[in-house]
């Protein structure tokens, strides 16, 4: 599929629908530039060896993964910025590849933008058509189905991704690509720095990112386990939680769940200050006594931190500006954030490495089982670092590497807002969305980013959905069912908080996409201001939980902004979920053959368990934002087929 001519110092592409020639390999330093067809290539025991002065190129290719390693064989240090694995620009490509005829699947670096399906180049709602699919990319030519993966092996030192290169700067026309590593590291003399991608074609797009999924699980195996159910207390009472508020629905959910809750976790709020991680004025009784209590009551305890950010108000920054990263200018960055201005710990310096060991070890002294750690990918917005020669892809592992030493191999880790790439094989799970509040905007992005990362939950981790709240007008009394703040109009692009609160309608769909992520669910309401429909909701949900995730089949369809028709084959039962994310009301074909569930039938009501016609699911109208649910079971042989089978001679009577 990718092969390299030592002769001209070039790559070619074979791939059906996807053929190229004359692609290079570029490596940017502070000192020189290196472009393989301007260097002198030799055969090495497989691979392919470039001299240059003061550095070695190594190409290796075995028609799947090329890797691209870089060697300072100088005497003087010298700084990669990027080394560009292989670029094939536009004209490359025979034929030509149009952007009007190409999907894109855009993936970035964290949960903190959209992951989806939309044209290449073409800016959306959520994408402004120039983005660098971090990690992983798919285009997909949706007149003749043939599809092309890239993708990086994590954990990797370098920040991988890919940029799509466009003949002209209106993005309409031929496109080709560069495969990126990005290193922005300093190379000692005998150092070296590599970078590995993953090619696949086919022509099935969603079979080429799951089996892209399994290729990082042999490379690299995921810590995941069966998915989880607990209460976090964010959604609801975000830095207000007090201890009374986490006893309060520990209890709620006991009473209401029984034992399918397991896990009870204070979420922001509960610190003295951001790098200050011991409890504050309203857990006076100290984070030991928390957890002391929520063991007592048969549950797991679970905290919150943002490990890798300090208040600048506190004494740690204030004496110690050593150990925090910096700018360009070599002062020590720091951002105003709603929860004061803060400041990033260095995970360069041995004495920071040295210093999460002691937090988190403390923490797990006191009890706690279940770490939520978040704001992770904020780090990489540093220039600067204390230790220059550590690339990239290893500035948020080493600080995640830290905290799963010191709290050992049994609690429960979620990385939030992590580099994807950076933290696979280090935790359980993983936030694969933005945040989820009670709003519409909220549910339809997080829909987008939760079925594009479907692939990744199994494995790579656990995938967590964000959390699964159901408060609504349709489903508490509740006078203040958010926090209070201007109202804002609905907004596409910046959803936040934007238009009206869920009604009923919207709040069941949610429930639906949270059961058909496959994922951990986090309950996330004050429970006993639900009324008793929202905790019916809850039990449905919880009484269903899939062992797999619903695969998005129209994730690389034409036209859908965000995946309608969702399907999650567990057993003999085929659960589906179908969505209208749009205005309008909208009919849908939810027959077996339209899913392609062929082998399974007799459908039913999700929420109702009523049995759902044939002609009922060839034409399914559904209002705008609004979504049915339907279970299918799997088709059994008649008696007289059961028979014939019985009677049918084996291979070994033939």
């Amino acid at each position: 599929m990718l092969t390299f001519d030592p002769k001209r110092g070039t790559f070619t592409l074979t791939a059906p629908g996807f053929s190229a020639k004359g692609g290079t390999l570029r490596v940017a330093t502070d000192r020189f530039m290196l472009q393989s067809d301007e260097l002198s290539w030799s055969a090495e025991a497989g691979r392919f060896v470039a001299d240059a002065p003061n550095a070695r190129v190594v190409v290796s290719t075995d028609g799947g993964n090329v890797s691209a390693t870089v060697q300072n064989s100088g005497t003087v240090p010298f700084s990669i910025s990027e080394i560009a694995v292989v670029s094939f620009p536009p004209d490359c490509f025979s034929p030509s590849l149009s952007c009007a005829d190409h999907l894109q699947y855009l993936h970035p670096l964290s949960f903190g933008r959209s992951a989806g399906v939309g044209l290449v180049g073409q800016k959306t709602a959520w994408a402004d058509g120039d983005d660098r699919s971090s990690m992983v990319t798919v285009f997909h030519q949706h007149r003749t189905g043939n599809a092309l993966l890239i993708g990086s092996l994590p954990p990797s030192s370098a920040l991988c991704g890919v940029d799509a290169l466009h003949s002209s700067g209106h993005r309409e026309g031929h496109f080709g690509f560069s495969l990126i590593a990005d290193c922005r590291a300093q190379l000692p003399p005998g150092s070296a720095l590599s970078a590995t991608f993953l090619v696949l074609a086919g022509s099935d797009p969603l079979r080429l990112l799951t089996e892209y999924g399994d290729a990082i699980a042999e490379h690299c195996p995921p810590r995941c386990g069966p998915p989880l159910v607990g209460w976090n207390s964010w959604d609801y009472y975000a830095g207000a939680v007090q201890r009374r508020d986490m006893d309060e629905n520990l209890d709620a959910a006991t009473e209401f769940f029984g034992d399918a809750v397991t896990h009870c976790v204070i979420d922001e709020g509960w610190e003295c200050q951001w790098g200050v991680w011991e409890a504050n004025w309203k857990f006076s009784e100290g984070l030991e006594a928390f957890c002391r209590h929520v063991k007592d009551k048969g549950k797991a305890p679970g905290v919150w931190t943002a490990p890798f950010l300090v208040n600048s108000y506190t004494p740690l920054y204030r004496d110690h500006p050593e150990l925090f990263a910096c700018d360009e200018d070599g002062s020590p960055r720091v951002t105003p954030m709603s929860y004061g201005p803060m400041a990033y710990l260095d995970t360069t310096h041995p004495r920071v490495i040295e210093l999460l060991e002691e937090t988190f070890s403390r923490l797990r002294a006191c009890g706690v089982e279940y770490f939520k750690i978040d704001f992770l990918v904020n780090l990489l917005d540093c220039v600067r670092f204390h230790d220059p020669t550590v690339p990239r892809g290893e500035i948020v592992r080493r600080g995640v590497e830290a905290i799963r030493r010191a709290i050992g191999d049994e609690p429960y880790l979620l990385v939030c807002g992590a580099p994807f790439e950076s933290v696979v094989g280090l935790a359980e799970a993983a936030r694969v969305s933005g945040d989820i509040h009670t709003y519409w905007g909220h549910l339809k992005r997080n829909a987008r980013t939760v079925s594009s990362r479907f692939w990744m939950h199994g494995r790579l981790w656990t995938n967590d959905p964000d959390f699964f709240v159901v408060r609504s007008t349709g489903t508490s009394d509740d006078p203040i069912l958010n926090r209070k703040g201007a109202p804002r109009p609905y907004d596409e692009r910046n959803v936040w908080n934007a238009g009206r609160p869920f009604n009923l309608e919207e709040a069941k769909t949610h429930a639906l996409m949270q059961l058909l992520s496959g994922g951990d669910l986090i309950l996330g309401d004050a429970l006993r201001k639900l009324r008793p429909n929202g905790i019916e909701l809850i039990r449905r949900v919880l009484d269903h939980r899939l062992s797999a995730p619903a695969v998005p089949i129209d994730l690389f369809v034409p036209g859908e902004d965000v995946p309608a028709r969702w399907v999650a084959v567990v057993g003999d039962r085929a659960y589906v979920g179908i969505f209208n994310w749009g205005e309008f009301d909208r009919t849908f074909d939810a027959s077996p053959a339209a899913l392609g569930i062929e082998a399974f039938g007799d459908a039913m009501d999700f929420w109702t368990d009523e049995p759902v016609s044939d002609e009922a699911l060839r034409n399914l109208t559904l209002r705008s934002r609004s979504s049915r649910g339907l279970i299918f079971k799997g088709k059994t042989a008649s008696p007289q087929r059961r028979k014939e089978r019985e009677e049918r001679p084996s291979n070994k009577e033939q």
